[in-house]
Order: structure tokens, then C-alpha cells, then sequence
């Protein structure tokens, strides 16, 4: 049974350890969005973005079972308070 965390079918995790200053992620990606990288840059926010997105992941860009798997780690160098210029993030968008 498998599962995909949007409709996108990327799937991205990220574990702070601020007491120990380490990140850890685990990400995976679509054949479609790993074989056409330019394809998959944009803004969630942009309709046409994320209907492109959405044909990445499909049977036509090429098996959407099929993942690139990418597993990090790295040391947080700096710890900064606030948000910065970071974008809001509507808590209604249907993709969260």
C-alpha cells in the first residue's frame, strides 16, 4: 500500500534538532519531476505551476511509481528568531 503526501506525488520530510543543531531530510521525487527539472520549478501558489507539476507525476511523464530518492543530513550553523521574507501560508490550500 503506498501513499503520496500531494498531488504532486513529491514527497518531502524535514526533522529539526535545534538542542543538537542537526537537520535530517528525506525526500522523493517523481521519474517525471527528477527527468525534467525545468519543468519543475515554480511557485505551489501558480495554478499553471502546479497543474504542471501534476502532469510530472503522471503515467505520460513516465512511471509515476518509479522514485528518485535523496536522504540528508547536515549541522545548522546558525539559528535565526523570526520569519523573515518568507511567504504566509494559507492554512486552507488545499495541498497541506
Amino acid at each position: 500500500m503506498g501513499f503520496q503526501v500531494e498531488e504532486t506525488d513529491t514527497i518531502v520530510s524535514l526533522i529539526v534538532d535545534l538542542p543538537h543543531k542537526r537537520l535530517t531530510t528525506f525526500m522523493a521525487f517523481s521519474y517525471g519531476h527528477w527527468s525534467f527539472p525545468e519543468q519543475a520549478h515554480g511557485n505551489k501558489r501558480s495554478v499553471q505551476d502546479l497543474e504542471r507539476w501534476r502532469g510530472l507525476a503522471t503515467r505520460e511523464a513516465g512511471l509515476p511509481m518509479k522514485r528518485h530518492i535523496i536522504p540528508e543530513q547536515a549541522t545548522i550553523d546558525r539559528i535565526f528568531e523570526g520569519q523573515g521574507d518568507l511567504e504566509d501560508i494559507d492554512n486552507n490550500d488545499i495541498t497541506l
